[in-house]
């Protein structure tokens, strides 16, 4: 059984989408940001699309903290 990653960021890079797809092939990833739509038919990781609210330069993602659960994540990566 694969080991089941969340990886939290504001918005995903398309240069950072073939990195997310690798590791799909090891891990269990989900990718939780609030940009547009990411995955594309035949990636190997899912996402969670949040809201985000931006004041100057600070990102507050609504719902972060629900999805941080031990019982469904093995590791969470959070870019600050």
């Amino acid at each position: 059984m694969k080991k089941r990653v969340l990886i939290v960021q504001n918005e995903v890079m398309s240069y950072r989408q073939a990195v997310f797809d690798a590791l799909g092939e090891y891990y269990d990833v989900t990718l939780l940001h609030s940009g547009k739509p990411a995955v594309q038919p035949g990636d190997r990781f899912r996402e969670i699309i949040t809201p985000k609210l931006q004041l100057w330069n600070f990102h507050f993602q609504h719902g972060v903290l629900e999805h941080l659960d031990p019982d469904k994540y093995d590791a969470a990566i959070l870019m600050f």
